[in-house]
Order: structure tokens, then sequence, then C-alpha cells
């Protein structure tokens, strides 16, 4: 089944191309800890010769290819903050935020530690989704994680579209797409950057990173 904002090459006389895209929209950066960015993976035809518009998500916003889109992760926390104990005057949050994708839920934060100190640990982030788009097996959309009185979560891991969180700020957006190498063009982008092109077994892969909103042609 074709997939929407995909073009059928046989509705055009166009040579079509196989692809698979890995759309990442940009991690939160609002709260103490923040949701990774959404992760999309797209797969279909295209038809060459045609102009697609391309959006890649800066700081909580959507990344976009074709007319598949994914937003930026929500929800700073996976919880409440823990109620104060009795007789201090501080509390550590619940977990991280939310992952992106289907990576999964932040971690509440660890037990406090005995009277009279009560300090509360960090959450982490939740996990981010793997993929292998590029020929290397890497996270994306990560979780960031909570501050607490006794010391911070672990940060998921995630290259793009990690949540801002005790040691990372929000990352951006990124969308990578992948070709059979007998594709002996080069993508004539407008209103955003270039992507980079690497190999991967019998593919290129284009990854756009530069953020913002623009067009591309294969």
């Amino acid at each position: 089944m074709r997939l929407p904002g995909v073009i059928a090459s046989s509705k055009t006389g166009h040579t079509g191309l196989t692809f698979t895209a890995l759309i990442v929209g940009a991690g939160s950066n609002t709260g103490a800890s923040t949701g990774g960015g959404g992760v999309f993976i797209l797969s279909g035809t295209l038809t060459l010769g045609a102009k697609y518009p391309i959006v890649v998500g800066v700081v909580g916003s959507g990344s976009t290819f074709s007319t598949s889109s994914v937003t930026a992760g929500s929800g700073a926390y996976s919880g409440a903050p823990e109620s104060n104990p009795p007789g201090s005057s501080i509390y550590g949050y619940n977990g991280g935020g939310g992952a992106g994708g289907a990576g999964g839920a932040g971690a509440r934060n660890a037990n406090p530690s005995p009277p009279p100190t009560y300090l509360y640990y960090g959450g982490n982030g939740g996990p981010g989704l793997s993929s292998n788009i590029t020929g290397s097996t890497l996270s994306y959309g990560g979780g960031g994680a909570s501050a607490g009185t006794g010391g911070g979560g672990t940060d998921a891991s995630s290259v793009y579209g990690g949540g801002a969180g005790v040691s990372r700020s929000s990352q951006n957006g990124v969308v990578i797409i992948s070709l059979p190498n007998s594709y002996a063009g080069t993508p004539t982008v407008s209103g955003i950057l270039a992507p980079a092109k690497t190999t991967n077994g019998s593919n290129y892969v284009f990854t756009f990173s530069g953020t913002g909103t623009g067009t591309v042609t294969f």
C-alpha cells in the first residue's frame, strides 16, 4: 500500500526509487526533565525529480518529510513531585522525561536517604528508539533525567531528538533518508542545509541535520 504523501512513479512516468526515512522531532526544553522527540520510520517510493517538503525541528518542534511528521516529546515529569518528608523542607522530583518513539517512560526518583537528610535522587530519562539506518546502531529521542536533592539521574543516550535533562540541553531533530546505491544523482535542496552523504552496505544515506524548513528533490 502506498503511504500518504509518497508519490507513486506510475502516475508521473518518472523513475521511482524505494526509500526508508527516519524522522526525529526535536527534544523538549521545559521543566526539570523533558521528553525526547518523537521518532517515526517511513518507507515507500519516491519520484525522481519531484519536490518534497522537509522540516528539521529545533527546541521542541516537530520534523517532517513529505507529509509525514513527528512532534517533540511532551511532559516534563513521569509523575508529580514527591511530598516533603516530615521535618524537611526539601524534596526531589519523580523520574525523567518520557522517551521518544517507542522507547519507554522515564524512571521515578530513587528512594530518599534516611532522616534527618531525606535526600532524593533524580530519575533516569526514558530510553530512545534505536535504529541502524546509518550503519551504526544509535539511539534517537531519549528522555532527559530529573534532578534531585541527593543527585541527578542519567539522561538517556541520544544522538538526535533528546530531551533536556541534568547534563544535556535539548537536542535538535533530524531526517535521515536511505536510498539504494543505484541512485546516481545529488539531492537538490532549497531553504535548508544540504545533507551529509554516507554509505551503509548497498545503500546511500543522506542525513539532514541542519534545522529549518525547505524542500528536497532527488
